[in-house]
């Protein structure tokens, strides 16, 4: 076995519990060269236990619907699946036009799917490339440290607890991923949409500045700031966790203002992002106004009954000693 694909295989190593059960694991599968070196690195590693012991494993599709070459994609990822003996799950979705109303419609689907077959994890093929681009495009449209921090290697899947998003591959380049693929003698889906070439700001990082800076010799020190960054965000993981565990978990959520002044500041941030959820609703997460906003609250001098509202999905609001986040009943903007 070639030693690249050995290392894309020994990269599963710690999810090795999960191959071991009979819970049901679902694949993102586009049928791209990413996605399909996953499914091989997966089907060889559920191969290394013992017989009848390993894990079902479905390759979940997503059809946007975008035409002619949309349902191309489909059906070739399909007949990959085949040929490799995964069995292949297809879902089509409406609308979610761009780049992040897909995403929405995508995930929204693995939740779906994840609850309906009781999933216990969910691999994705995000790679390197994809890191150091989405790290560029934060940077480019402003985010703070922890946004640096770029894609989480696991994390859960809101929409069905109890799932896990894992990407093993964070680690790999797309070139290494295309070269494991050399001599396994599977053709892997061509999107056309990535080699489009608009105007978006991800498209121009993607087909220019990526490959500029790779040119330049300049990707490990974006490499570095990204490891620098990771464990900022293991940090502030701790003390988030330690501190979700002393609030209450129904609405009105209140927070005592001593708990939040001992977080980091980008520990206050990220707890308000988690405690969204407990609202029972649709939320939205806040803006960059509302984090700096969030200082303010704290204040000392800071009178009770000073809020700031999100566009009518909550209320996050001063009461004596605490914080007291809720739902909001309309828009009304930052008061």
């Amino acid at each position: 076995m070639d030693l690249l694909v050995k290392s894309l295989i020994h990269s599963l190593e710690p999810h090795g519990s999960l191959f071991r059960r009979r819970t049901t694991l679902l694949l993102g599968f586009s049928g791209g060269p990413d996605s399909l070196a996953l499914a091989c690195a997966l089907k060889a590693a559920l191969r290394l236990g013992k017989p009848g012991t390993a894990a079902p494993l479905l390759a979940l599709h997503v059809d946007h619907g975008w035409g002619e070459a949309s349902t191309r994609m489909a059906r070739e990822a399909r007949g990959l699946a085949q040929r490799m003996g995964v069995p292949f799950v297809l879902r089509r979705v409406e609308g979610g036009r761009g780049e992040t109303g897909a995403r929405e419609a995508r995930y929204e689907v693995f939740g779906q799917v994840a609850r309906e077959e009781g999933a216990g994890a969910l691999f994705l093929a995000h790679h390197q490339d994809d890191d150091l681009e989405t790290l560029l495009h934060r940077m480019l449209r402003g985010t703070g440290p922890l946004g640096l921090a770029g894609i989480p290697a696991q994390r859960e899947l809101k929409a069905a607890p109890g799932c896990r998003i894992l990407r093993p591959f964070l680690s790999f380049s797309k070139r290494s991923l295309l070269e494991a693929l050399d001599g396994l003698g599977l053709d892997p889906v061509t999107d056309p949409s990535n080699a489009s070439q608009d105007l978006s700001i991800r498209h121009r990082i993607r087909h220019r500045l990526l490959p500029q800076l790779e040119a330049r010799g300049d990707l490990p020190r974006l490499e570095a700031l990204l490891d620098e960054a990771a464990g900022l965000r293991q940090a502030v993981e701790a003390e988030v966790q330690c501190a979700l565990k002393a609030v209450d978990p129904l609405p009105p959520i209140r927070i005592p203002l001593s708990l939040l002044r001992e977080l980091s500041p980008w520990g206050r941030e990220e707890l308000l992002i988690r405690l969204l959820p407990r609202l029972g609703r649709k939320h939205r997460r806040p803006e960059r106004k509302h984090l700096r906003f969030l200082d303010r609250l704290l204040q000392p001098s800071c009178p009770s009954g000073r809020r700031m509202e999100s566009l009518g999905y909550w209320i996050l609001e001063r009461r004596k000693d605490m914080l007291v986040l809720r739902p909001a009943p309309g828009p009304r903007g930052i008061k």
